[in-house]
Parts: structure tokens; sequence; C-alpha cells
């Protein structure tokens, strides 16, 4: 599997949320598989499953091999990668890639006409964890606002997607809680 070209590069096999990530939209991080890259224990057993393209489609998700405590983890991506997982099997590859596609546009728009120099953070943050539909609604919001500076942008758009996150109980900032080590 290694230099292996995925399908669908924009979401990982364990789930990371690639096409919303900072490091990965910095061209910090070339992505799963990619070459010179070292092979996560999660690439090689999917390639021992049958090359899978998402660990969901194991017989076997979730493992143990997927462990890691969603609450605790500061990396952004990682946040809803298990209901992220769930998600794309329960609506299949296909509508899921596109879902993302959908995000991965808003959050284009979000960069290049509302980041004031200090929201790219917070705009993949949002753009990961909020529900399509919620997205959307504040995009149509946005685009209603008579508002000229990027400054007044940036703000409504933080004021209304904190107010979306907080209707489902997200808390839209880095997780700086560290597991407890045993």
């Amino acid at each position: 599997m290694k230099g292996k070209v995925r399908k669908y590069p924009m979401f990982s096999l364990c789930g990371l949320a690639c096409g919303c990530c900072t490091l990965y939209l910095g061209g910090h991080c070339p992505g799963c598989g990619a070459p010179g890259k070292s092979m996560c224990r999660l690439l090689k057993c999917a390639e021992e499953q049958g090359n899978l393209e998402y660990c969901c489609q194991c017989q076997n998700y979730p493992c143990e091999k997927m462990a890691c405590t969603e609450d605790t983890v500061s990396f952004v991506t990682c946040r809803h990668r298990l209901k992220d997982l769930d998600e794309l099997k329960r609506v299949g590859a296909d509508v899921f890639e596109a879902q993302m596609e959908k995000k991965r546009t808003i959050l284009k728009e979000l960069l290049e006409h509302y980041n004031d120099g200090r929201r790219k953070s917070f705009y993949c943050l949002a753009v990961t964890l909020l529900p399509l539909a919620d997205m959307q609604v504040c995009m149509s919001q946005l685009a209603k606002a008579p508002l000229t500076s990027v400054q007044e942008k940036a703000k409504l758009a933080v004021d209304l997607f904190q107010q979306a996150a907080k209707k489902h109980g997200i808390l839209l900032k880095r997780n700086i809680n560290k597991p407890a080590r045993g």
C-alpha cells in the first residue's frame, strides 16, 4: 500500500478529514500512503484486509487499532473521525465524499472571503465538526449580510458557526486536554 494513490485523498482511511485540515491545506502533510511517508499501522492493516479504502469497510470495524479518545485529542480532524466513518458506512462512500466536497467548497469560500488573517484554524475546525446542513445555513446568512469589511464578515461568520455548534453541543476550540499516561 505504500505509495498507493487513494481514490479519495480528502478523507483518510481512519476517518481524518484531510481536506479540511490546516496541515494538509498548508502543504505540510502529503496524506496517507504518500511516497516517502512512513506507513501507519492502519494502512498496513487495510492492505492485509484487502486494500480497503476506509476502516469502516472492514468486518472488524471499529477495532482496537483505531483506539483514540476523541474527547482528549487535540488534532482537529481526529475529533469526529469515528462519527464520520459511521456516517460514511451509513450513506456510502459516494454520498459521503460528495458531502465532503461541499464542505471543502464552503471552507474555500470562508478562507477566500471571510478570513481576517486569524480564522483559518477556526474555519477548518467548524467545517470539520459541524453538520453540512448547518454550514449551508450559516453560509446563506453570511451571503445575505450587508457587510463590507473582512473583519465584519469574519466576526459574523464566527458568531454564526458558534451558534450552530452550541445547538449541537460542539465546542469549536482546539482540545487542549492531554490523555492520562498510565
